[in-house]
């Protein structure tokens, strides 16, 4: 249902995933889409309904699980074009979207322009 890719974690992060690990993968299937789960986390559908109740209790607000992405996107484009400014100033805009496309798992940069707005 979505972009398999290898991603860094930090090792105490890692151990503490690896503790949730699952003996036997289950199957899942949430918003019509069948995936093995391999760790006793929630995700999809129970994940975004718990994470917009919490935040509506408290800050009385939420933009859903997935205002976070544009958040993350719209902030670390600014760090990072400081970060750039602050150097040589060369790779600059293109650059910083080039690197938080990429974070994002997105396979075209142009696809984080959505997130920009």
């Amino acid at each position: 249902g979505g972009l398999v890719r290898t991603v860094k974690l930090p090792y105490p992060l890692a151990e503490a995933l690896e503790k949730l690990r699952l003996e036997t993968p289950r199957t899942v299937l949430d918003r019509g889409i069948r995936y093995e789960q391999h760790y006793n986390l929630p995700g999809g559908n129970n994940l975004s309904k718990s994470f917009s109740d919490a935040s509506t209790r408290a800050l009385g607000w939420s933009t859903g699980i997935h205002g976070l992405r544009h958040t993350y996107a719209q902030q670390r484009m600014r760090l990072l074009c400081q970060e750039f400014q602050k150097g040589s100033g060369l790779m600059g805009r293109d650059r910083a979207l080039q690197i938080v496309s990429h974070e994002m798992g997105h396979l075209r940069p142009e696809i984080t322009l959505v997130y920009l707005r």
